[in-house]
């Protein structure tokens, strides 16, 4: 993940989910399983769901593809997403170096269960995707289901990974633009004095 503030805003983009990778070990009501999402699965999702929300934590909306805050795409890797984020709360974790990755939410549409030695592999081919979600709390592929109803159309599932690569933030603007802000203050402040001490003078 790669974390940039520029002139007020955050852009962050990096992978939300790699496909064709093993996830840690997962618990439904079938019991302990791993999962994979398959090569294609997000790819097929973008194209008919072309309004995936951008959330916070999966609790609070940030805004959404038709608003240009979030690009999204399948590559060879996997997930890739990139956002632009103007909220007060994201940006201040930001500069605290607290964001931790992303998630993503989806409804499955096809999946295919194996068993490869006494591990059962489930197999995402197709899914509703419904957002994907920067966090500030810690991921570790988590295997997060919530069931709204019995019907499997409208079981809601999270999923969070590990970062595969480094968080890396880049600060050097804002910190410029802070730096310059210091010193506008401080000719103020002697512009100030020096208009006292005349102001002074002239009683």
């Amino acid at each position: 993940m790669k974390v940039e503030i520029r002139n007020g805003q955050a852009i962050i983009e990096g992978y939300v989910n790699v496909t064709e990778r093993t996830s840690l070990p997962l618990q439904d009501v079938r019991g302990k399983f791993v999962e994979k999402v398959r090569s294609g699965t997000f790819k097929r999702a973008l194209e008919e769901n072309r309004n995936i929300d951008l959330m916070y934590n999966h609790k609070r909306k940030l805004g959404d593809q038709a608003s240009g805050m979030l690009e999204l795409r399948e590559d060879n890797v996997g997930l890739y997403a990139r956002a632009v984020v103007n909220d007060a709360e994201v940006i201040e974790q930001a500069e605290k170096r607290q964001l931790k990755g992303w998630s993503f939410g989806f409804k499955e549409a096809e999946a295919t269960w194996e068993k490869v030695g006494e591990t059962e592999v489930r197999n995402l081919n197709k899914i509703s995707l419904q957002e994907v979600s920067i966090l500030s709390i810690q991921p570790a592929y988590l295997g997060t289901t919530i069931s709204v109803r019995e019907n499997k159309e409208e079981l809601l599932e999270y999923r969070a990974m590990a970062c595969i690569e480094d968080i890396d933030y880049d600060m050097e603007t804002r910190k410029k633009e802070e730096g310059s802000k210091e010193k506008d203050e401080e000719k103020a402040d002697v512009n100030q004095k020096y208009k006292d001490i005349v102001k002074a003078l002239g009683e």
